[in-house]
């Protein structure tokens, strides 16, 4: 079952809390007694931005380096990241990439995803600078500037 809450605060202590988003999710809530534990697991919905920071970052190395298409260094980057299966056919290993597709992973498999894909771009291709640098470099490309991807 599917249900979407978003966050807000309640009370003098501005204590954070979750609030149902409609009104299956609040018939939902209220059929639960109270101080009744649930388990679950929470995901957040993909931000597109994020997406686009991550093709821009593609872009920049392969436009730095000369030596590959952007779709190469996503491939390079899945993969040093660990994003990938690794099979075995005729007795030799393959790692074949993983997806990053919006249904393949949550907003924050994904911006981990993005945070190593920083770190191992300053390893593997662009060894002179830092991942703090590199995201304001992909920032500006993008046009849009945050402390760090969300």
């Amino acid at each position: 079952m599917k249900l979407q809450f978003h966050k807000g605060v309640v009370g003098q202590a501005q204590y954070p809390c979750l609030y149902p988003e409609d009104d299956h999710c609040k018939e939902w809530l209220n059929k639960m007694g109270l101080g009744e534990i649930i388990e679950t697991d929470i995901k957040r919905e993909r931000n597109p931005t994020n997406l686009r920071r991550f093709w821009k970052l593609c872009e920049l190395v392969a436009d730095a380096t000369g030596n590959f298409s952007k779709d190469e260094v996503a491939g390079v980057l899945k993969i040093r990241c660990g994003l990938c299966n690794v099979v075995e056919t005729g007795g030799e290993m393959y790692r074949i990439p993983k997806s990053i597709a919006f249904g393949a992973m949550d907003e924050i498999e994904f911006g981990t995803f993005l945070n190593l894909a920083c770190k191992e771009v300053c390893i593997a291709f662009l060894p002179h600078m830092n991942a703090g640098d590199l995201r304001n470099e992909v920032e500006k490309m993008v046009g849009i500037r945050t402390e760090h991807y969300r």
